[in-house]
């Protein structure tokens, strides 16, 4: 890279444009990356008229807000992002069902937020996705430091930490680890909420 400048990101049609201002060595143009957030949208499923769950006030503005702050990452950096999520105690207060079952929730529900990410050509990494079926498959007797050793690795090679905001995900211990681990190495954090409809319960 021989310079960079500022970056400009507009909306059109639900897409978000992060633009460096940089050139390479022969004198071409930098990169220009394109969130495609209307992919993100189209996921969502139209909620029934007895659905239990709404989006929260300033949702839509909320979300949109994050796919600005992640184009503003993706000018300037280049990689995956790093995906967190609750998994250990997820729906604990709010089901009576096994801790398996509900692992096997948490697996489901940030995986298909993770392919939601992808398919608007977001770069993430989703330890939970990775790590569920390693678990299940013979590693479950692993403690919750190694698996978070582990994850550490993948969050500090990341270009920024987005945090899917799941329910229980403002008390997830692993969560609030990765937070401050992010916030230590100063890599930018990014709250996502999330439509119900990508959720299982």
């Amino acid at each position: 890279m021989v310079g960079v400048g500022d970056y400009v990101m507009r909306g059109r049609d639900g897409r978000f444009t992060a633009r460096r201002f940089g050139y390479t060595a022969n004198g071409c143009p930098d990169e220009e990356y394109e969130i495609e957030a209307a992919n993100f949208y189209a996921l969502r499923s139209q909620y029934s008229s007895t659905a239990n769950t709404a989006p929260e006030p300033l949702a839509e503005e909320r979300m949109q807000k994050a796919f600005f702050d992640i184009a503003k990452v993706m000018s300037r950096s280049k990689g995956a992002f790093y995906l967190a999520s609750p998994y250990q105690n997820y729906l604990k207060d709010t089901t009576c069902l096994p801790e398996k079952v509900r692992h096997q929730i948490a697996w489901i529900d940030v995986t298909r937020i993770a392919a939601a990410l992808l398919v608007a050509r977001i770069p993430v990494f989703s330890p939970i996705a990775h790590s569920h079926p390693i678990s299940t498959a013979g590693a479950h007797n692993l403690s919750h430091g190694e698996w978070m050793d582990l994850d550490y690795h993948f969050l500090d090679a990341s270009i920024g930490l987005i945090v899917a905001e799941m329910p229980g995900w403002d008390e997830s211990t692993g969560v609030k680890l990765e937070i401050q681990r992010a916030k230590d190495r100063g890599l930018p954090v990014i709250n996502l909420p999330v439509d119900p409809s990508l959720l299982s319960a």
